[in-house]
């Protein structure tokens, strides 16, 4: 993003409800208000020209030092916005009430600013806002009611201190371990016996021997992340699946705590529904679906807290819930009528939602569509997961996405676009150093594919792949990868001559309980 964009994007990125804040914010000001008019001109543009403000501007002076003038709104929005969110956290709020307690402490009003920092340090405290805490704790004795200190006070101050930065020390232990997990997980699964060794290295930290080595509440959320991916990579899925519903409890337990690691919780109640179904637990799977679709609805009722990118957050979970729940159990039909509310969702998130989670929804609207035989409208959601950059999170559907995006090709005759296609990927992931045996005996087969010309040997190729498949399935670092795409029922649709949606309700209503497709979020 250019310097120069930056106002409009940062004018874009506003909801109608900020917009509106924003205008009433102004309102009070004195004076002309010609950066209102940039405003407007600016919200008015799809793209940004800066040519058409300096022509519809052309007779204001503000014109001649445009950059000064985008400056000083730039700056007004994002004041704006400070004020608009201070209610949607509590470390926000926490610095509200030390900016009250200065000003109060300015005015003389030393009672009334010290009320204000003993509400700031309750609140940090139960919301473990610790960065904040420290910083009330350190003011607090400028605003206390004075009185002679002695050796005693004076120790206990400081003891206060050390205690929270031993708390965010011991906080970012465990962000460095979940860090280290995610490096080991960074492909969705483990794909080699060196990243099950970062594993191992990992879990053996001291600080996982005991729940009670957290020192503080968001550090206990990071015991439980740890330990339940941890047992997640090693297929332990009952030990992960335990983690995650003490997790969920915990957070249940603590409103307060819920509203501010909400992000977290999500990704608990998601991956309670996902492990539930790859254990075959269709009553767990029904309550851990049940609460993922109720539970995040009756926060944001309930709380005046929640912030945009909370209502993002919730969108995503229980979209991609409701999908995965289609892709599962074959309701392909309702999941295309999902399509268009997702869409409309994604226009009126829009940056609150991450490209991680742009990119679970895309997979399964592919899945979707693909299983519905509409397979133009399967591309199109290719197409979105590959024409953006290279994900930081959710790689491992952007890899695959490259491989079904092949598939898709063949699908609709395009075989002349194939062999560019496979190049382009298998040096992709050499770059990347993902050609692992299914990349490699897959690129093999795609490759091969729009070199045949009869149909006996097109057959004999669409039952070596399957049998290499069914090989790959037995092992453990590579049997994952068969959950990202329909290939066995593909290539059996294709051996048999049958039509593929038959071919996969067949292996649906053949199934007691679906556990196939989904990652750890």
């Amino acid at each position: 993003m250019r310097t120069s964009d930056e106002l409009f994007h940062l004018i874009k990125s506003l909801t109608k409800s900020e917009k509106r804040y924003f205008r009433l914010f102004t309102s009070i000001q004195q004076g002309e208000k010609k950066y209102l008019q940039l405003f407007d001109a600016l919200e008015g543009q799809e793209e940004y020209d800066e040519a058409a403000i300096r022509k519809k501007f052309s007779g204001e002076r503000f014109t001649r030092q445009l950059n000064v003038a985008k400056k000083y709104l730039y700056n007004l929005i994002l004041k704006s916005l400070r004020v608009y969110h201070s209610d949607y956290s509590a470390g926000a709020q926490v610095r509200e009430l030390i900016a009250s307690a200065d000003i109060l402490y300015s005015k003389g009003l030393t009672d009334q600013s010290a009320k204000m920092v003993e509400k700031a340090i309750a609140l940090a405290r139960t919301s473990s806002a610790l960065v904040p805490l420290l910083d009330t704790l350190q003011r607090w004795p400028r605003y206390s009611p004075k009185e002679r200190p002695s050796e005693t006070t004076i120790d206990a101050e400081f003891n206060g201190r050390y205690e929270v930065l031993d708390q965010i020390r011991n906080l970012l232990d465990y962000g460095r371990l979940e860090q280290k997990m995610n490096m080991a997980m960074g492909k969705g699964h483990l794909r080699s016996p060196e990243e099950a060794e970062l594993l191992e290295r990992c879990v053996s930290d001291p600080l996982l021997l005991d729940p009670a080595n957290a020192r503080s509440p968001k550090a206990l959320i990071g015991f439980h992340n740890v330990l339940s991916h941890y047992h997640y990579g090693r297929g332990n899925l009952k030990e992960s699946l335990r983690f995650i519903q003490q997790q969920i409890e915990f957070l249940d337990g603590n409103p307060t705590l819920l509203i501010g690691n909400l992000a977290s919780y999500l990704s608990a109640l998601h991956n309670s529904v996902l492990i539930n179904r790859q254990l075959l637990n269709l009553e767990g799977y029904r309550q851990a679906m049940e609460k993922l679709r109720s539970a995040p609805r009756s926060i944001m009722a309930g709380s005046r807290l929640i912030n945009p990118q909370d209502h993002a957050l919730v969108f995503g979970a229980i979209y991609t819930a409701l999908l995965c729940e289609c892709v599962l159990l074959g309701r392909f039909e309702e999941g295309a009528a999902l399509a268009m509310e997702i869409e409309e969702g994604l226009r009126r998130h829009g940056p609150h939602i991450a490209e991680s989670r742009k990119l679970v929804l895309y997979s399964n609207l592919v899945m979707i569509f693909f299983g519905l035989g509409n397979i133009p409208r399967a591309l199109e959601y290719v197409n979105r997961i590959l024409s953006g950059p290279e994900p930081d999170a959710g790689k491992q559907i952007y890899y695959h996405a490259r491989l079904v995006n092949i598939i898709i090709h063949f699908e609709l005759g395009n075989l002349d676009l194939i062999p560019y296609l496979v190049r382009s990927t298998y040096r992709y992931y050499r770059k990347q150093n993902i050609m692992y045996r299914f990349e490699s005996k897959t690129l093999e087969f795609l490759q091969t594919l729009p070199r045949i010309y009869s149909n006996d040997d097109l057959m004999k190729l669409f039952e070596r792949f399957l049998r290499e498949l069914i090989e790959l399935s037995n092992d453990p670092y590579e049997r994952d990868m068969l959950r990202y795409f329909y290939y066995v029922e593909w290539l059996e649709s294709r051996i048999a001559r049958r039509d593929f949606t038959d071919v996969l309700h067949s292996h649906i209503s053949g199934l007691p309980f679906v556990a196939r497709f989904g990652d750890m979020a």
